[in-house]
């Protein structure tokens, strides 16, 4: 069978910018469209499953504060969707009532699983100063995550769009520190 004249011969090689933030944006476009916290559960969800197929079929590792980030989104809509499912209307009620904390929690959760499991650890980039500027960086997610979760703190006018910002700029701080260090 002759090759298709419509197709490319090659697919390209590398995935599109910011591809690991889709998941986010989709939920929070949805969201603010519609105003349907299930629709935007479900599209990040999706989303973000198929941002961990496309960085599997490339073999990228992602990026450590997404991975925790599309975790969560990936997670949480089939999560509060059992749980009211079942019957279980307080849990899924605690779930919906602390996103924005549940969101942080699952990024530091992460980041202990990537400091305890890989070699570049939560900071992203193996080498001295690896570990601690992991333990650094989770150190903050548990900050940003007590700041949202612990009363008087929620009423401060912080969100997690806002922390997490903060966290990257961190990560991209230590991380180079890190080389700073190496040279």
């Amino acid at each position: 069978m002759p090759p298709s004249k419509t197709l490319p011969k090659t697919l390209p090689k590398t995935l599109p910018p910011l591809i690991e933030s889709w998941p986010g944006l989709g939920f929070l476009a949805v969201m603010t469209m519609t105003g349907e916290l299930r629709a935007a559960g479900w599209t990040g969800a999706a989303l973000a499953l198929a941002v961990f197929a496309a960085l599997a079929w490339r073999r990228r590792a992602p990026d450590s504060i997404a991975l925790g980030i599309n975790l969560f989104t990936l997670l949480c809509a089939p999560l509060a969707e059992t749980l009211y499912r079942f019957g279980l209307d307080a849990p899924g009620r605690l779930l919906l009532d602390h996103l924005q904390a549940a969101l942080l929690a699952v990024v530091a959760l992460t980041g202990v699983g990537l400091t305890l499991l890989t070699r570049a650890g939560f900071v992203g980039r193996p080498g001295p100063g690896g570990l601690r500027g992991s333990l650094a960086l989770l150190a903050l997610t548990l900050i940003a995550v007590l700041l949202l979760a612990w009363p008087p703190f929620p009423a401060l006018p912080l969100n997690a769009g806002g922390l997490l910002i903060a966290l990257f700029l961190a990560r991209s701080w230590i991380a180079a520190r890190m080389g700073e260090a190496v040279t």
